[in-house]
């Protein structure tokens, strides 16, 4: 009940809010609208004053206009010195806790062992597995060649068999 009756006393002091172009509210329009309402002519003396009163307006108006862009030409100006003194001076290499937020740290960090006999990795760092083969691309190139000499070697041995038949 209390509910209802604050929306009628709402209603009647500010019109039906729900359609606010219907009803509008009468106690917020400005006063040069209300007085408006009760001399919409205007007298005569008023003109003149209102003419001297329009050209003063329009100078203050542009004064204001020429004020706000030089205004905003300083805050833009301002903002670029910021900007550049961040970048030359507060880059976030040279911040203290750089290290710890780092975008790049895994790619620069080194691995968690680099050959077998590693001094980092202690008996309890669990970094040596069996069956573990940090040097595999040198041992396979390695075994390839081998692969080579012997296969080159089996050829030679093969032909000099088959010379060796054809003349005896």
């Amino acid at each position: 009940m209390a509910r209802e009756d604050r929306e009628r006393l709402r209603d009647k002091a500010f019109g039906n809010s729900s359609d606010p172009l219907l009803c509008p509210n009468t106690h917020a329009r400005p006063y040069h609208s209300i007085k408006q309402q009760v001399n919409p002519r205007g007298s005569q003396a008023q003109t003149g004053i209102s003419e001297q009163g329009n050209a003063d307006s329009l100078r203050y108006d542009k004064t204001a206009q020429l004020l706000e862009t030089q205004e905003q030409d300083r805050v833009r100006q301002l903002n670029r010195e910021v900007e550049e003194f961040w970048t030359r001076y507060q880059r976030p290499e040279d911040q203290r806790e750089f290290d710890l937020w780092d975008p790049q740290l895994l790619k620069k960090d080194k691995p968690a062992r680099v050959s077998d006999d590693d001094p980092r990795c202690g008996p309890s760092s669990l970094q040596k597995f069996e069956g573990e083969d940090l040097n595999e691309r040198a041992r396979k190139k390695l075994q390839q060649q081998e692969a080579r000499k012997w296969l080159t070697a089996q050829k030679l041995e093969r032909q000099r068999q088959e010379r060796d038949q054809k003349f005896a």
